[in-house]
């Protein structure tokens, strides 16, 4: 694998020459993008960058904050804010800083802006009405030096739990690297783990223990296989004793003779994150609640960076991409062979066995996903070659007495596929109707409607109708008390039911806009009072629409003694 071993050397070469710690803060590392740490040294890792999530990569590294709110963010080289977004979902309140270097850093899950970034996102959120932004900046506009404080870390939103998300991006593209190999220290005392190895073949899945002995880390006894043989490895990084169990940034299979495979977490694109479910084996994600790497690609496999066949590993003559990191063999054969994980610090963990052949299958590498188009009653589903990482049979029927649509097919989608209604349901829907989609796993999306000769976009097998969404937003009438002074945060629990909720403010008794912000993971709302509210009486509209305009609303009447502010 020549590509890692470059990378891995350069991040060596860093690590020697710089010698950051965390005891040396205020020193800025020369000549490396990542100039100054995120947030104050140590840093450790709780996520790392490629790990196999829910549906995509992780596009970051989450830098653990000891279970703690508040703890300054801080930019990690000169440059200015490029973005702004405020979110109930996803990174909450997260900051894009574009950088001369060429890249962009991004700081999510906070708890709230800092300095002059603070003031411009109130200003925005006066101007705009609405607590959430999605804001690009003009160079210039906030300017920032590298180790300048911008914010404090938080638990908002997506995140399980106090910590920063933090990314680096190259900039044109907008495509996640792996900061690690960019400047960005963390503590890392321990090399990756392989825990078990797994073996798929005609025969079904089976794993083989893993024993320690003088010739190192080994299958404890030779498997058994039925050629063609794909490997899966359970393999995490924990980097200190009793730390979070992260993903692995490499991983790598040789055999003799046999046919080399590897790829790494160097970066991928948005649009593929998806892929995650080629590279994970979902039946034994499904059976055993692991991520696991699979030691083979799909036919269509994008995501991770592949290696090619190295000068150390090349045993054999076949193609790298001829056979996709499975193992073929003739009866009787003997093949030994190796896995090998790293982390992007270098170290690694490998462990080696023996295969035999007992039985031998033609192996035909699976196909790869076509474009097609199926039509029933006037409904018409379209897949492309990226809908998914193998050729795969799909099947639609619509204008059922149940249902307006239904789509079926076996194994996780990469694309969304394109689902077209008949013009002439498009035509005859009443005000406030969404297309609401079932998925298999129970899961509803409540899809706007599309003007005609543009589709619906679904990514799961499921049933969908018409459904017009008739109910208001609810909402928990808060216990607030009758005296409140300026700047006090007042909170509720509420949402939507059905479409979603689409905006949510309050105002008081003389128009004024008052900021309602919103958590989507504890469904709970701030209402924040202006700290300069005038002494007297008051009353507060609080309102809530969803996105068929169903509107709710609650009044609340209080009187402002010009105390101190507090939360309630």
């Amino acid at each position: 694998m020549r590509t890692l071993r470059l990378v891995n050397a350069r991040f060596w070469l860093f690590l020697n020459l710089v010698g950051f710690t965390g005891s040396v803060f205020s020193q800025r590392v020369e000549n490396l993008p990542i100039a100054f740490p995120p947030l104050a040294p140590p840093l450790y890792v709780s996520g790392t960058f490629g790990e196999l999530r829910n549906n995509h990569f992780h596009a970051g590294v989450d830098l653990r904050t000891n279970e703690e709110i508040g703890k300054p963010v801080y930019a990690v080289n000169d440059g200015f804010v490029s973005r702004v977004k405020v979110s109930p979902v996803g990174y909450g309140l997260a900051v894009y800083l574009d950088h001369p270097s060429g890249f962009t850093s991004v700081y999510g899950h906070l708890d709230r802006y800092d300095g002059p970034l603070r003031s411009w996102v109130e200003e925005a959120q006066k101007k705009c009405g609405f607590w959430e932004l999605d804001t690009l900046l003009p160079p210039g506009l906030l300017p920032v030096r590298g180790g300048e404080r911008i914010a404090t870390s938080g638990n908002s939103v997506g995140s399980a739990g106090p910590h920063v998300h933090f990314e680096w991006r190259e900039t044109l593209s907008e495509h996640p690297v792996n900061p690690l190999l960019y400047g960005l220290t963390v503590v890392d005392e321990l090399p990756p783990e392989i825990r078990a190895v797994y073996f798929q073949d005609a025969g079904g899945t089976r794993k083989s223990s893993i024993v320690r002995d003088s010739l190192g880390r080994r299958l404890q006894d030779t498997v058994l296989f039925q050629s063609p043989l794909g490997v899966v490895l359970d393999a995490e990084d924990v980097m200190q004793p009793n730390g979070p169990r992260n993903g692995v940034y490499a991983v790598q299979q040789g055999c003799k003779p046999g046919y080399e495979f590897g790829y790494s977490f160097d970066s991928f694109d948005f649009s593929d994150g998806r892929a995650v479910n080629a590279t994970l084996d979902p039946t034994l994600f499904t059976q055993t609640g692991k991520r696991m790497y699979r030691a083979y690609r799909q036919p269509f496999h994008p995501g991770p960076t592949f290696q090619p066949n190295s000068v150390v590993w090349s045993y054999s003559d076949v193609p790298f991409n001829t056979l996709g990191g499975r193992i073929v063999a003739e009866p009787g054969a003997v093949v030994r062979a190796v896995w090998r994980v790293w982390d992007a610090s270098g170290k690694k963990d490998s462990v080696w066995g023996y295969l035999k052949c007992v039985e031998s299958k033609p192996f035909s590498a699976a196909l790869g996903p076509l474009k097609d188009s199926l039509y029933s009653n006037g409904w018409a589903l379209v897949t492309s070659d990226r809908s998914f990482y193998r050729r795969t049979s799909v099947q639609l029927s619509g204008g059922t007495a149940e249902t307006a649509a239904k789509a079926s097919w076996t194994g996780p989608a990469h694309e969304s596929l394109k689902l077209y209604p008949p013009s002439s349901e498009i035509n005859t829907l009443k005000s406030g109707t969404f297309f609401v989609w079932t998925a298999a796993s129970g899961k509803k999306a409540w899809l706007s409607p599309p003007a005609v000769g543009t589709p619906l976009e679904i990514k799961e097998p499921g049933t969908g109708r018409w459904q017009q969404d008739l109910i208001p937003p609810h909402f928990k009438k808060p216990q607030w008390t009758a005296t409140l002074p300026g700047g006090k945060l007042l909170r509720f629990t509420g949402g939507d039911a059905e479409s979603g909720m689409a905006h949510y403010g309050a105002y008081l008794e003389d128009g004024t806009f008052v900021l309602v912000a919103y958590d989507a993971k504890y469904k709970s709302y701030s209402v924040q009072l202006p700290s300069n509210l005038s002494p007297g009486k008051h009353t507060l509209e609080v309102v809530l629409r969803d996105r068929a305009g169903n509107v709710a609303r609650f009044f609340h009447a209080f009187y402002n003694p010009l105390s101190s502010p507090g939360k309630t």
